[in-house]
């Protein structure tokens, strides 16, 4: 939420309260702006909280997002060959686009590392999604440094 978004969400609260409070002083009996005053503020101040948390959590899914795209890239650029049967497959209810995230268990075979059980988790373009069903073998890339680091070659 920008600055003036939240000035001028607490403009009409603070308007009504000191109005409302002024006219008491006078003697003019305003309960009713202090009221609403009052609870104009604490409306702003559930939004502005609620707004605040959402709008974090927001930015910390989107950063763990780029983090794994990052690596993912540079897993499949610099990453050994190898392959991977699909063992299981589920959804896990995020969305990018239109694409799914799914979390694979897989049985790799490389090279160097010989033949482990290992879990991805990653978005798969809907197209995809028939290749990459259980009992599949798929090509992979392995982070010579860490073998739990994976990306599919889809």
């Amino acid at each position: 939420m920008s600055r003036l978004a939240r000035i001028l969400m607490f403009v009409p609260g603070v308007f009504l309260t000191t109005w409302g409070i002024s006219r008491l002083v006078e003697g003019n009996g305003a309960t009713e702006q202090l009221v609403a005053g009052l609870g104009w503020l604490v409306v702003a101040i559930v939004i502005e909280t609620t707004v605040g948390r959402s709008t974090q959590r927001v930015r910390e899914f989107l950063e763990e997002l780029e983090e794994r795209k990052q690596v993912q890239q540079r897993v499949l650029a610099t990453g050994t060959p190898g392959s991977a049967k699909v063992l299981r497959i589920r959804q896990t209810g995020r969305m990018q686009g239109r694409n799914p995230e799914v979390h694979f268990t897989l049985q790799v075979e490389h090279p160097q590392f010989g033949s482990y059980q290992a879990e991805v988790t990653t978005f798969v373009e809907m197209v995809a999604i028939p290749r990459v069903q259980p009992g599949q073998t798929l090509e992979v890339r392995v982070d010579s440094a860490d073998r739990s680091r994976l990306a599919l070659v889809l």
